[in-house]
């Protein structure tokens, strides 16, 4: 629940001293809301009952990585139809020129609160099949730190049914690509 701990399940994290806060954690994997930092190297450190362990990595203004529906970052998109609510789906897919898109995904960088929405300081853009996609909103979903949302409408000249690869490009840095079922 929110606000994220600083301590879950025994472990800690500090990225330059910093504590990070800990959404998840388990014998392999933690998951943790990157502090903000500036842009350049940072010293990550894990203590748990096991030890310390300290490593060194690259903050950089975003790193864009979109969610999939079966958690592997490929395949179908984390992504609904912003006017049904609907998950997008072969079943459920996208009408070309007319529907728009929720996608959701990570590492759109820092925002700035703006009529009560945390909208991404990056240039944000998606691309659906190579052809631009127009964002109407990027940044934080409302009250779920960490988790990202993208809205674009889905451009006009797909002709499906489809399965369109799309990638969310961040302050010049683009994401993986997955992929949107478009009629």
């Amino acid at each position: 629940s929110l606000p994220y701990p600083p301590t879950l399940g025994g472990a800690t994290v500090t990225v330059n001293g910093q504590p990070a806060a800990l959404q998840y954690a388990g014998d392999s994997q933690i998951n943790m809301i990157f502090p903000t930092l500036p842009v350049g190297p940072a010293t990550i450190t894990v203590t748990n009952a096991s030890g310390t362990s300290t490593t060194t990595t690259v903050v950089a203004p975003a790193v864009p990585s979109i969610f999939s529906l079966d958690g592997t970052g490929t395949g179908a998109a984390a992504a609904i139809n912003a006017s049904t609510g609907i998950i997008v789906s072969p079943t459920a897919a996208l009408k070309a020129g007319v529907d728009s898109v929720e996608l959701f995904l990570t590492g759109l960088g820092p925002t700035t609160p703006q009529n009560g929405l945390d909208y991404a300081q990056a240039t944000v853009t998606v691309t659906v099949r190579g052809l631009d996609c127009p964002v109407s909103y990027a940044g934080r979903v409302p009250g779920i730190p960490g988790l990202d949302q993208v809205n674009c409408r889905i451009p006009a000249g797909l002709t499906g049914p489809i399965t369109a690869p799309v990638v969310v490009t961040a302050a010049g840095r683009p994401s993986n690509t997955v992929s949107l079922a478009i009629q």
